[in-house]
């Protein structure tokens, strides 16, 4: 009995202080439910017994009746582009806007986009990332795909976080919670809308950097082509190159970083992250190839990308060089050391993850051209 009092005591710390990533913002949802496949089940009698029938769930982006009950704060029909709030943030309303922005038709695979699709998509999330970056602590990007990737309906769709609340520990976002002044979902759709209707933020510029000796790590990467081996560059392109992530946590992680030293998606050119979105849908699918076949079961992954917002100091700013990671998801979770960022034990063989990639170099040519 002592026993296992014992370890459930364990589990419970284990999730308690196990689940923040250091540095980053703290992010509680109750709301979230386990990825459920799409179709119910009818049991029909026949003359010699039951069979089951499955009919398929309407999609919650595609279906009206289901449309209608939630919070759509944009649709351009002329551009495939809908926006509209998540009815369940991965956040408290108070702590920032979860948006979606999704293709109004129904598209579930990365390869399902044509370049001039994404083209919107990107179009559109800059320009929230733009309306929204002025009271912004920190913006965040992700497109979730496969159960394991955390994908909880199979129309394509991408998140933009925008935090308004700096980072917080679990007994300060505790105490945070006792005066909270937005609490609703309606609450919540009031205020994106008045912030996406003003025009103050998007005339906020992002400050010169004056330190003319400072370099960042990517930067140093960027401009050090003698050291791509070295460095784990698999390619480089007109606006961004592609290398193994340098601090991954997850198997299987690269990393897709812009040439053009930006802090922000706000400050990246359209073409820049136009390019940096076509290699992270066509490298996407290619990685969970790789991870089902040289680490382990891969039903999908994530794009993520972490953009600084305008609250942070100008230092933080300079330091920080926005850029795209292509996640496989596999069952093994993330190592706890990984969660720091400081361990390096990965379970998948980068050199043989490096030369399977610059094996892909024409065909990775291709996609962009």
């Amino acid at each position: 009995m002592i026993y296992y009092c014992v370890l459930l005591l364990s589990l419970f710390s284990m999730m308690l202080f196990g689940m923040e990533q250091t540095g980053s913002q703290l992010e509680l949802c109750s709301y979230r439910k386990i990825y459920e496949r799409p179709q119910i089940i009818i049991m029909q009698k026949e003359q010699q017994g039951k069979s089951e029938v499955v009919i398929p769930k309407p999609c919650v982006f595609c279906d009206s009746k289901i449309l209608a009950t939630n919070h759509v704060l944009m649709e351009d029909k002329d551009h495939d582009v809908r926006v509209m709030m998540n009815k369940f943030p991965y956040f408290d309303f108070d702590q920032g806007s979860h948006l979606l922005v999704m293709p109004i038709s129904h598209k579930e695979h990365p390869c399902d986009f044509s370049h001039k699709e994404l083209a919107e998509q990107v179009k559109t999330l800059k320009e929230l990332a733009m309306n929204l970056y002025g009271d912004a602590y920190m913006q965040e990007f992700c497109a979730s795909w496969g159960a394991m990737g955390g994908q909880s309906q199979p129309h394509w769709h991408s998140h933009l976080k925008s935090y308004v609340q700096p980072s917080m520990s679990l007994p300060e976002q505790i105490n945070f919670n006792k005066n909270r002044q937005i609490k609703t979902l309606e609450q919540a759709f009031k205020a994106i809308k008045i912030a996406l209707e003003s025009t103050e933020n998007s005339s906020i510029l992002f400050p010169v950097m004056t330190d003319n000796n400072f370099e960042c790590n990517c930067c140093q990467v960027n401009n050090n082509h003698k050291s791509d081996e070295y460095n784990l560059v698999v390619e480089r392109f007109k606006y961004n190159y592609i290398c193994l992530s340098h601090h991954p946590r997850w198997p299987g992680e690269l990393s897709i970083v812009p040439h053009q030293h930006a802090s922000s998606l706000k400050d990246l050119s359209q073409e820049t992250f136009k390019e940096n979105m076509i290699l992270a849908m066509a490298l996407l699918p290619k990685m969970k190839e790789y991870a089902q076949a040289h680490i382990r079961e891969c039903d999908g992954g994530n794009i993520f990308i972490k953009s600084i917002g305008n609250k942070v100091l100008d230092e933080e700013k300079n330091k920080y060089h926005v850029h795209t990671l292509v996640i496989p998801r596999t069952t093994v979770p993330i190592t706890p050391g990984g969660m720091d960022g400081t361990s390096t034990k990965i379970d998948c063989d980068p050199l043989h993850l490096f030369q399977y990639l610059k094996n892909m170099g024409d065909e990775l040519k291709k996609i962009i051209t």
